[in-house]
């Protein structure tokens, strides 16, 4: 069976494990321990607010095994995550464990996109190391493609770490250009995040 599935309880490690890939970047920029990182992210998963939780997130399944992941929404529903995410977030005592990560995630936010009305952001993709390779990647945007058209989006934006080249060919081959890059400091760790913005407007 090769299908899109929610990611149900049973997929949700595998899910999950993909979008800790796909997020790396910002986690090593946010996130002094990637432990605290992984329960902020299953928390927000579970509670279904983060913008890769249901109803936004799906898991591509290749002959029944996990090979992919995707997580795509609306700008409004992705500014309605946030806000929800942040207080979630908040309201949990984990970012108390870390003195400067509300900083960090402050100073994240501002090199991250801002979809306008009318767009449709994919806010995570990742493949499987197995199933590299295998056109999962061209299946995933063909499924954010679908999305977006659904939405009646005017184009579709996203976001990939600087140092991706691979990524960042990737989606130039599928049309997607350079909009702006944008990039921060963190003056306390001395750790850096860059993102390029990408968009691709849709006829």
């Amino acid at each position: 069976m090769n299908d899109f599935v929610r990611p149900f309880p049973e997929w949700s490690d595998q899910y999950l494990a993909l979008e800790a890939a796909a997020s790396a970047a910002y986690n090593h920029f946010a996130y002094d321990d990637l432990g605290l990182a992984r329960q902020a992210t299953r928390l927000l998963f579970d509670r279904a607010v983060a913008e890769y939780a249901a109803p936004h997130g799906w898991l591509w399944l290749q002959d029944e095994v996990p090979a992919g992941m995707i997580a795509c929404l609306s700008a409004r529903d992705l500014k309605v995550a946030r806000l929800k995410s942040a207080l979630t977030l908040e309201r949990s005592g984990l970012l108390a464990a870390d003195a400067d990560l509300r900083d960090r995630m402050q100073r994240a936010a501002t090199v991250m996109l801002q979809p306008r009305p009318g767009d449709y952001y994919l806010s995570r993709i990742a493949v499987t190391p197995a199933a590299r390779g295998t056109g999962v990647g061209d299946r995933l945007l063909v499924h954010l493609e679908t999305e977006a058209c659904a939405a009646a989006a005017n184009r579709i934006v996203l976001e990939v770490a600087a140092d991706n080249a691979p990524a960042l060919r990737f989606y130039e081959r599928h049309g997607f250009r350079r909009a702006d890059t944008k990039a921060v400091t963190d003056p306390r760790s001395g750790r850096s995040l860059a993102y390029h913005h990408l968009a691709r407007d849709l006829a």
